[in-house]
């Protein structure tokens, strides 16, 4: 019979060990253009306080889709402009300031964003328009510029950021419009990139907004106040933001 109870308290101790770890543990969605800094950040936030951050990414349409579909999303970190329409958010934490800019192929750099009219830029790479908040941003820039005609042949849509500058990378573009984080996560691989004067296109304010009438835990509330360290802000502003 001790035996018996023994198991028994054994086991009871089990699962209250297993909720407790569940309970020290986030999911938090992200457009996939700082999926590199975020995980870092992630890395650093568990390795201080011992809880585990997932992280979602994919483009801003998918991270909606996927935060409406599963109830373990309590944060997204995005674009406020494109997040606060929805009507899902109860509440904003600014991260930063998102930054565009362009990328070069390796073996050639551009003086301006007026030489994507030049004839040996044949491929520019810009990332979906409707679902991603840089692919709005380049395109209003290169409206407000005046330079939608001339290059509007040469534009390639893709669907992330990420993939822009991998295409960039490897040649299969010579030019491609990112975030500043993008550009410095691929600088050792690129010819080098523009930051695109912020007047270019409307602002865009990157935040960690809570999902409304889903209950923020221990862990999520821990995981805002960190962000306002110095660890993290360092981190987040190597990536350019």
């Amino acid at each position: 019979m001790k035996l018996v109870r023994r198991a028994i308290f054994s086991l009871f101790a089990l699962a209250l060990c297993a909720n407790a770890l569940a309970a020290e543990s986030l999911m938090v969605a992200a457009a996939a253009g700082y999926r590199k800094p975020l995980l870092e950040l992630f890395e650093r936030f568990r390795a201080d306080t011992g809880i585990q951050v997932e992280g979602v990414f994919g483009n801003m349409q998918q991270v909606m889709s996927q935060t409406r579909e599963n109830s373990q999303i309590v944060l997204v970190i995005g674009d406020r402009m494109f997040l606060e329409p929805t009507g899902m958010f109860s509440a904003f934490h600014p991260l930063g300031k998102g930054r565009l800019a362009l990328i070069t192929v390796p073996g050639k750099q551009l003086a301006s964003l007026n030489d994507l009219a030049r004839s040996e830029v044949r491929k520019i790479g810009i990332p979906n328009r409707k679902s991603t908040i840089f692919g709005r941003a380049a395109a209003t820039c290169l409206e407000r510029l005046a330079l939608q005609e001339a290059v509007a042949p040469k534009l390639v849509e893709v669907a992330t950021l990420p993939q822009v500058g991998a295409y960039v990378a490897t040649g299969d573009l010579d030019a491609g419009f990112v975030n500043l984080t993008e550009a410095l996560s691929q600088k050792a691989r690129i010819g080098g990139w523009i930051e695109v004067p912020a007047g270019c296109h409307d602002a865009i304010e990157i935040s960690a907004a809570q999902v409304q009438e889903r209950q923020l835990p221990d862990a999520g509330r821990r995981f805002l106040e960190y962000l306002t360290t110095p660890p993290a802000r360092q981190i987040l502003d190597r990536h350019g933001l």
